[in-house]
Formats: C-alpha cells, sequence, structure tokens
C-alpha cells in the first residue's frame, strides 16, 4: 500500500486535529472565501488533504457536492463519523494528492491548512498542482493557502531553533511547540504538544517552506491564470509578518 508523507502526519495528529484546530471563526472565513470562489453552474468541488473535514463540512452546504483526498486513514475515519453524523455531501477518498485524478471535471479545487508544504520535494508540489490544474474545469478556480516562509523565519530571528507556547480556552488547555530549521532555511520541522483535561499530546510536521513565488510558477507552467496574493482571506496584502498566504488561479476558458 502507498505510504505518502502525509499518511503518518495524519495518524499522529488525527485524534486532537479539531481540538488543535476547532471550528471557529478562522473556518469560517476560509469558508466564505473558498464559497466566493465557486464560479457555479453546478460544478462540484475538490479538497486535496481533506483530513477530518474541517472546511469540506461546512463548505458542502454551501457550494455542494465535495471530494475529498487524503492518504491518511485515521483522518478519513474521523470525517467519515462525522458525515454520518451530519449527512454532508462530502465524498472521502483515500488517495495520494501527488496522483489523485478522476472523471470529474471541478469547479473549485482547493488545498490549504499548508497541506502542499507536508510534500518535502519539489516535484511532488508541482505534480499537485499540475493534476489540479487537469482536473478543473474551464473557468474553474484554484487555491492555495500555505504557511509563509518569511513568518517562519521571523519567529527563528536568524536562529536554527525556536519554542513557542499558544494558549487555548480552558484550564490547563495548550499547544507547546518546538521548531527547527535546517541549514538551507528550506525544511522546517516542528513537534508539537497538545495539554488538555491533564492529557498530552505529541505530533511533529516536516514542512518544506513553499514560497508564493514558486506556486505562481507551478501554476503558470500548468496552464493557470494568476490571481492576487493575499494574507489570508479577507483580501489582506501579503507582507513578510503575514502566517499564512492564500494564492488563486483560473483555468482559462
Amino acid at each position: 500500500m502507498f505510504e505518502p508523507p502525509t499518511a503518518a502526519y495524519g495518524s499522529a495528529f488525527a485524534s486532537v486535529y479539531d481540538h488543535v484546530l476547532p471550528q471557529g471563526a478562522e473556518v469560517l472565513r476560509v469558508v466564505d472565501g473558498l464559497a466566493g470562489l465557486h464560479p457555479g453552474g453546478g460544478l462540484p468541488t475538490l479538497e486535496l488533504g481533506v483530513g477530518t473535514g474541517r472546511i469540506a463540512l461546512p463548505l458542502s452546504a454551501r457550494v455542494g457536492p465535495i471530494t475529498g483526498v487524503d492518504a491518511s486513514p485515521a483522518m478519513l475515519d474521523v470525517l467519515r463519523a462525522a458525515i454520518d453524523t451530519s449527512g454532508a455531501d462530502v465524498t472521502p477518498v483515500l488517495d495520494d494528492i501527488r496522483t489523485y485524478r478522476d472523471e470529474q471535471a471541478y469547479g473549485l479545487v482547493y488545498c490549504v491548512c499548508n497541506t502542499l508544504s507536508l510534500l518535502l520535494d519539489r516535484d511532488d508540489q508541482r505534480k499537485v498542482i499540475r493534476h489540479a490544474a487537469e482536473a478543473l474545469a474551464p473557468g474553474g478556480v484554484l487555491v492555495i493557502e500555505n504557511v509563509h516562509r518569511d513568518n517562519i523565519l521571523a519567529l527563528h530571528r536568524g536562529e536554527q531553533q525556536a519554542s513557542y507556547l499558544v494558549p487555548y480556552p480552558g484550564q490547563n488547555t495548550g499547544l507547546l511547540g518546538f521548531s527547527n530549521l535546517g541549514p538551507d532555511q528550506t525544511v522546517w520541522q516542528a513537534t508539537h504538544v497538545w495539554f488538555e483535561n491533564g492529557t498530552a499530546t505529541v505530533f511533529s510536521e516536516i514542512c518544506r517552506l513553499t514560497t508564493p513565488e514558486e506556486v505562481d510558477a507551478d501554476a503558470a507552467a500548468a496552464g493557470l491564470s494568476p490571481g492576487p496574493q493575499t494574507a489570508g482571506w479577507e483580501d489582506d496584502p501579503l507582507t513578510g509578518t503575514a502566517s499564512m498566504f492564500v494564492v488563486r488561479f483560473t483555468k482559462r476558458t
């Protein structure tokens, strides 16, 4: 059985994913942004790296059917349970986002929450964007949301290692992170400890710090037309202090 780089990440993270990244105002901003970019016309939507359905579940109520691809059986188990409860029009697919393709033409394809950077090989990232472009219907939109490299470098302040604590509502609940930069400052490894109700869950991620310019180049090579680059989902200009970048592309009609 295939074992994409994101599979192990999902196995370690699935049990606490919806606690660390809960539903709330940020999810609503993402859903509003994606729904506003969907071209309509009854076209379906594809999420690359659907995870537990944090975005797909509420978005499906706005745009209709969503196919959600993920390499992690553990993440998809959580998603299936949520679909059984909610009846959301989301179809989970266990597959590799680097190579996934079906016969549908999608109005919207999106890859958010730094999923693209979990692929450490530059060519693998190109494959994802090329296959996403092929999956789009004419006039369809591709959206990528990723960690902003400049912000991670600023967090480290010139040092190879950094640590941080993010408190959450509730007593003794929070996220402790230990961050490490590779020598060329393109690979970022973070180990997180999630504290909740007297328990601690440890999970790690390794990312390639992908830039907006690289994603732009890959999308152009795949025949897509560029849209705006923003620092999140409310059209704020992209600056070096932004924690995430969002880029949008359209398939020519």
